[in-house]
């Protein structure tokens, strides 16, 4: 069932970027509906990809890297994760307006890639200008905390 629904939502993805499906606000925008935050940098969002349909879905903000709040890491980085992922969590609960993605393309985990906006606050910006997340462009991630 997992397969299946991974399946499903990298079809949506896949969708969206070559600009198929038809979003409600404008060609790159999609009205969505927080499900929860799963990391600092992470999501999990239904994405109203047609009228009357929607998907679930996760995020990966693009062009940031926030800490890990689990996993195999440090008990430092844990923190700082759980800090970033708090941050994530105020921010999309606590600020007015509609969450509106800008997708990008499907990442390697087939999460969705892109943007999250609330009004017309990004949340990744918001994490980089708080020391919560780092500037990524792929590749090795420098460590978080110093060994």
């Amino acid at each position: 069932m997992r397969n299946l629904q991974r399946g499903f939502s990298l079809l949506v993805v896949t969708l969206i970027a070559a600009g198929i499906a038809a979003p409600t606000a404008s060609a790159c925008d999609y009205p969505a509906r927080l499900v929860r935050v799963t990391d600092g940098d992470t999501i999990e969002v239904e994405v109203a990809v047609w009228p009357s349909l929607t998907v679930r879905a996760s995020l990966r903000l693009a062009g940031i890297n926030a800490p890990e709040s689990r996993g195999a890491v440090s008990a430092c980085e844990r923190e700082a994760g759980l800090k970033a992922k708090a941050f994530s969590e105020r921010f999309l609960r606590e600020r007015p307006g509609q969450l509106t993605l800008s997708v990008a393309e499907p990442d390697k985990h087939g999460r969705m890639l892109g943007r999250a906006r609330m009004g017309t606050e990004d949340l990744g910006s918001a994490l980089l200008a708080a020391g919560l997340a780092r500037p990524y462009t792929g590749g090795r991630r420098a460590p978080w905390c110093a060994p």
